[in-house]
């Protein structure tokens, strides 16, 4: 499910540092907080389950696979980010 970024929400930005270096993202009023795929899982006991999340890949496989990782974990409000969308 992809959803646009409306003010409060979070948008988690899990591309490698070196491509959010060479395209950085540009979400309008939303936060984006980068939070590379391979050390996402290890931070989730960090995030705050009341917060809406966005997640975002350039292919979309990466950011899927952590949303269902997140709903398994209890975090509701998750969905996915496609610039333009």
């Amino acid at each position: 499910m992809f959803a646009s970024p409306q003010p409060g929400m979070v948008i988690l930005d899990i591309r490698h540092p070196d491509e959010i270096l060479r395209k950085p993202l540009q979400a309008g009023m939303a936060q984006v907080r980068a939070e590379p795929f391979f050390s996402l899982q290890n931070r989730f006991k960090n995030l705050d389950q009341n917060s809406r999340y966005l997640l975002y890949c350039d292919k979309g496989v990466m950011s899927q696979l952590h949303a269902e990782l997140l709903r398994e974990e209890g975090f509701e409000n998750v969905a996915l980010y496609k610039p333009g969308g």
